[in-house]
């Protein structure tokens, strides 16, 4: 909760896009009392390409300038279909920056702390890469 309340802090705006079901992730997200703090929840999505880019028109910002944080290789993929610079969750596991950087992770964290960092350095190089 801390990493997304700085976030927004920042001015960044959050979302949720999901493959679990509605219920399922609106569980999640009370039992970690982390509910109050997306504006955006699109859960049960087959494809995250679409829920990537609806988010992106909702919070009028550019795919270009939005990350989507995930942690298996189709959230990569997806990331990169949508436009956006996608990041890897690897959570601690040591095989997994290798599989998500394959896919198309631009960097990979395994601490929610470290996306203070690295989405704001993505996103500055994202920027430049569009000057």
């Amino acid at each position: 909760a801390r990493v997304i309340e700085e976030l927004q802090a920042r001015g960044f705006a959050t979302a949720i896009v999901s493959a679990g079901s509605p219920e399922r992730v609106k569980s999640k997200l009370a039992k970690f009392t982390l509910d109050h703090l997306f504006r955006i929840v699109c859960a049960g999505q087959r494809s995250k390409i679409q829920a990537i880019g609806d988010c992106c028109e909702l919070f009028g910002c550019q795919p270009g300038q939005t990350c989507f944080v995930g942690d298996i290789r189709s959230d990569m993929r997806d990331g990169q279909a949508a436009c956006v610079c996608p990041i890897g969750f690897a959570a601690g596991y040591p095989f997994m920056p290798a599989v998500l950087t394959a896919a198309g992770a631009r960097v990979c964290v395994d601490e929610p702390e470290e996306l203070l960092i690295e989405i704001p350095k993505v996103l500055a190089q994202s920027f430049d890469a569009l000057e």
